[in-house]
């Protein structure tokens, strides 16, 4: 591969801007060659096509989209929310269905939580208002153990371990304040007996609250197209490898000043999102044979870095943002680029805010912007399927918490009626009935939805209360999935 470049960036700008630059266009070379290297021999079988036939395979696969859904509901699975079905046409039809492609404003909608709308279910000792102290339930506090079983499970319990531990560190005592800018308040603790034996930075916190609810600000971190567009520093960023539901192994090279080399990282990223809008997003340092350190960066290492995302008290239409972290920048650099990294890393929560901000019309209230699951858009009003309702629920399944009554009410119900399909099926077999297709078994169960949903209708025509999906009257017809 020959890449040649010739260029004029045009008015005045400095010689080491220039020299800069020289050195990072020839390196967009490099970048493919990794890209490459880093492809399995399977995905490698996806380009090694004529143009026209690989454009038609394009097509063949975004059709099939569509059907990925509605085939994880005749099983009891997680919904796989990554990149691929944030994009989807099926979810994106979901919101523009709600009227958000018109509503630029459904990002500022209230979280409807438990807590706004109580119903019968007070009576339930499950239920998230601690009557023995009269506190909200915290879902995070109790998230002890981690689902997964992957080979960097080991790593991400540790992670998260350090999480609780610092989280539960007093400001004014194991946190000492730094600086503010803006609202931002940033802390760091300098114990020696809290650093990694290799060394590293002190332990940085900054925190602020948002004008957002905690899904919008939580979705715009977990899609890394606008990663980029609001931190400047990253120099790239990609997925080597898929663990789990929640854990993905991602390859991070970062920016450095002048006549410092760039650093990078392989880090094991953890998403685990919880019943109360509470998100707990983070990643921490892994060794991966895909990604051996490079001659041209300096391997750095991140013992933990979280984002904590929670809804604010008072208002659910704000959250707080928390962001916690601790690395070390690896080789031999002068004090001054360390001190100006320990103001740097907190204040990338300003900068992610500023970027929501600048964008809230234009980008983030577009479908498919923010990584918004189903069951966090219901809670934000929109009428979602109550079957991708379940299969959106079913991540807060294995996370080790008391789930809230309503939310056990919507895996009841989908379990039950996940039961019903096979019974209904083997029961076909059994009596000679042709083999329901998977077209007339999704007729078959929009038929069903659409009987239930009128039923609700009548009975609430009727002064009987409704058997909504939280237990409460959201308003709207439920549409079936599609």
């Amino acid at each position: 591969v020959i890449y040649v470049v010739y260029c004029d960036l045009g008015g005045s700008l400095p010689a080491y801007i220039i020299n800069q630059v020289s050195q990072d266009i020839p390196m967009t070379v490099e970048k493919l060659d990794v890209r490459l290297s880093g492809l399995r021999s399977d995905e490698l079988k996806r380009y090694d096509k004529p143009i026209p036939a690989f454009l038609d395979f394009v097509d063949k696969q975004s059709a099939s989209e569509l059907n990925d859904v509605n085939e994880s509901l005749h099983g009891d699975q997680t919904l796989d929310l990554d990149e691929d079905y944030f994009a989807s046409i099926e979810y994106k039809q979901l919101l523009i269905d709600n009227g958000c492609e018109k509503d630029k404003r459904w990002i500022k909608r209230r979280l409807q939580l438990d807590n706004d709308n109580d119903d019968d279910d007070d009576d339930d000792d499950n239920i998230e208002i601690d009557k023995d102290n009269n506190r909200k339930k915290d879902y995070v506090k109790d998230f002890v153990k981690i689902p997964d079983n992957h080979k960097y499970a080991k790593e991400v319990q540790e992670a998260i371990d350090l999480f609780h531990k610092w989280r539960g560190w007093k400001n004014g005592s194991q946190w000492q304040e730094r600086s503010m800018k803006s609202d931002l308040r940033i802390y760091s603790n300098s114990d020696p007996n809290e650093k990694p034996k290799s060394g590293g930075m002190d332990i940085l916190k900054g925190e602020t609250t948002a004008d957002y609810p905690s899904p919008v600000i939580a979705g715009l971190l977990m899609n890394p197209s606008y990663r980029k567009s609001w931190d400047s520093k990253l120099d790239e960023i990609r997925v080597l490898e898929k663990l789990s539901p929640y854990c993905n192994v991602v390859y991070i090279s970062v920016k450095m000043p002048m006549i410092i080399t760039y650093r990078d990282m392989v880090t094991c990223v953890y998403i685990y999102t919880f019943p109360d809008g509470q998100f707990v997003i983070g990643s921490c340092s892994v060794n991966h044979p895909q990604e051996p350190p490079r001659s041209t960066r300096v391997r750095g290492w991140i013992s933990n870095a979280v984002w904590h995302v929670f809804p604010h008290p008072a208002d659910s239409a704000k959250c707080h943002v928390v962001y916690y972290a601790q690395m070390s920048l690896g080789g031999s650099i002068p004090d001054w680029v360390v001190n100006q990294a320990a103001v740097d890393i907190p204040v990338t929560v300003n900068k992610l805010l500023d970027f929501a901000n600048a964008n809230a019309t234009s980008v983030l209230s577009k479908p498919g912007a923010c990584f918004i699951s189903p069951y966090y858009l219901h809670l934000l009003g929109l009428q979602v399927p109550r079957a991708l309702l379940f299969t959106s629920a079913l991540r807060f399944q294995n996370l080790g918490i008391v789930l809230p009554p309503k939310l056990r009410r919507i895996l009841d119900e989908g379990k039950s009626q996940n039961t019903l399909d096979e019974k209904e099926t083997e029961s076909n077999t059994k009596m000679g009935t042709p083999k329901i297709g998977s077209k007339d078994k999704d007729r078959d169960k929009d038929a069903r939805m659409e009987k239930r949903s009128n039923e609700s209708s009548t009975r609430q025509s009727s002064g009987v209360k409704p058997n909504s999906l939280l237990g409460r009257n959201t308003g709207g017809n439920t549409s079936s999935p599609k």
